[in-house]
């Protein structure tokens, strides 16, 4: 290995510090479009998991409001519901 010294400095050591410099500069971008694409899909996850609950809530708050006032359920349960 040829060492040049100007200034107190290796050349050699210079140019393979701005290459570390340069790869880690490089990982770093790609970690950060990684971790921008991972918060897109949580929240795309995200909505789509309110999106879900809230129809449940809806079609199980509609069954249930058919089935107590529908003449298929028991007289006693209906009652018990509508007891004010």
């Amino acid at each position: 290995m040829l060492r040049v010294v100007t200034d107190g400095c290796c050349i050699f050591q210079h140019q393979v510090l701005k290459r570390k410099l340069q790869s880690k500069s490089e990982a770093l971008l790609i970690i950060s479009k990684d971790l921008d694409t991972a918060r897109n899909e949580r929240d795309q996850f995200k909505l789509m998991a309110e999106k879900l609950q809230e129809r449940c809530q809806v079609n199980f708050f509609v069954a249930w409001r058919v089935a107590l006032f529908s003449d298929c359920v028991v007289p006693f349960a209906k009652s018990l519901y509508l007891k004010t």
